[in-house]
């Protein structure tokens, strides 16, 4: 054959986009054949699962009137109140961070033939590391003494927005990623999906955290949602006071006709997604 045909059937290199994702998916299997980041982000997911049992537990208070709030900076802020808690929280931080570096690999170890599917998990997964590393950054605060008000610095910063150029617009928009964070939650909870960050269970063990996941994802996207309404609310009738976290939420399902019923199955559900955190770093895939 001459040398010029064996030159144009020969295939051509992969170009640097492919490279690169090769490079990033190689990197990334590769930590998470590390021991080190494993045990990070099993104390991670440890530390997470207790906290949502926390504010479970807490916003069944709710449901009964108890005058406790429903959410994530007041389990933290009782942590830090004293020394152990702050230590506690110090080793939170750290594998929260590392939880978040190995949620980055999720998406190379579940690897899927259709294009469209890996940019979903990525971008999933990539949003997941945010909220751990948020998290972790709130256990900070909190361990060197500092607090938070989250029903003070969301409705500040809609009242913000409200009173900018665009701002009901962009707090519209944030609304309706909430909402699709919740729906996805909902989504992934009646299809099992999560199931693909355990390994494979039989038995017994498969069905309690089949269990747990579906209530407790379902539980979780069911408060997202209702927090993203209230948030398209308040971006509709430019009354900032609407905006609130997850104890917000929680008080305002409490108001409606049959509302406590409700709030106690999300409690109980966001309590069965601790437990979900706390088996999945049990059965933590490789």
């Amino acid at each position: 054959m001459p040398e010029d045909a064996e030159t144009l059937t020969a295939p051509a290199e992969p170009n640097w986009v492919i490279r690169s994702a090769r490079s990033v998916v190689s990197t990334a299997l590769g930590t998470r054949r590390h021991r080190t980041w494993r045990i990070l982000a099993q104390t991670g997911l440890v530390f997470n699962g207790g906290v949502n049992l926390i504010i479970g537990a807490v916003a069944i208070g709710v449901s009964v009137g108890a005058g406790t709030e429903a959410t994530r900076s007041g389990a933290l802020a009782a942590l830090a109140e004293t020394q152990l808690g702050r230590i506690a929280l110090w080793i939170a931080a750290v594998g929260l961070a590392g939880l978040a570096i190995w949620q980055c690999t999720e998406a190379a170890a579940l690897a899927s033939p259709s294009r469209t599917k890996n940019i979903f998990r990525w971008s999933r997964d990539l949003a997941k590391a945010f909220g751990f590393l948020f998290i972790g950054a709130g256990a900070v605060v909190f361990a060197t003494g500092g607090h938070t008000d989250t029903a003070r610095v969301t409705s500040a910063g809609s009242e913000f927005l409200l009173e900018s150029v665009g701002g009901a617009i962009l707090l519209f928009a944030i609304g309706g990623m909430v909402i699709a964070v919740g729906v996805s939650s909902i989504v992934r909870g009646i299809r099992r999906t999560f199931l693909e960050e355990v390994r494979p269970l039989v038995g017994v063990r498969r069905r309690v955290v089949q269990t747990v996941g579906v209530a407790g994802h379902i539980s979780r996207g069911l408060a997202f949602t209702t927090i993203g309404v209230l948030v398209l609310i308040a971006a509709i009738s430019d009354n900032p006071s609407q905006v609130g976290g997850l104890d917000h939420a929680l008080r305002y399902l409490a108001m409606l006709p049959s509302g406590v019923v409700v709030l106690i199955v999300i409690a109980v559900g966001l309590m069965a997604y601790g437990v979900y955190l706390l088996a999945r770093a049990r059965f933590m895939r490789r």
